[in-house]
């Protein structure tokens, strides 16, 4: 049980995150920092989605997490290397 609460408060979170990025960020021209902040920067530079870019950062960086980080903080990390990515993408298609 305690477990699947840490996990649906991580998507939970995620959701949030997501909306932000598309409702506010996104629109507002705004930047933040880390792997959101480069996508959606390089989202505006080629023209591709930013959730895109976020996937692919966040696979890298996930990938490097594995190799150098404790095997808890990887199990977090992978649930939102892919949950916040395709939750971003939902909302870049129901909020365009």
């Amino acid at each position: 049980m305690k477990l699947t609460k840490r996990i649906a408060w991580i998507i939970l979170g995620n959701l949030v995150y997501a909306l932000t990025v598309q409702l506010f960020l996104s629109p507002s021209g705004l930047i933040t920092g880390g792997s959101t902040g480069l996508s959606l920067f390089l989202s505006r530079l080629t023209g591709f989605s930013t959730s895109t870019f976020v996937f692919v950062i966040n696979v890298c960086m996930f990938l490097l997490a594995w190799v150098f980080l404790s095997k808890d903080f990887v199990f977090s990390t992978l649930i939102s290397t892919f949950v916040f990515p395709l939750e971003l993408w939902i909302c870049e298609q129901l909020f365009q």
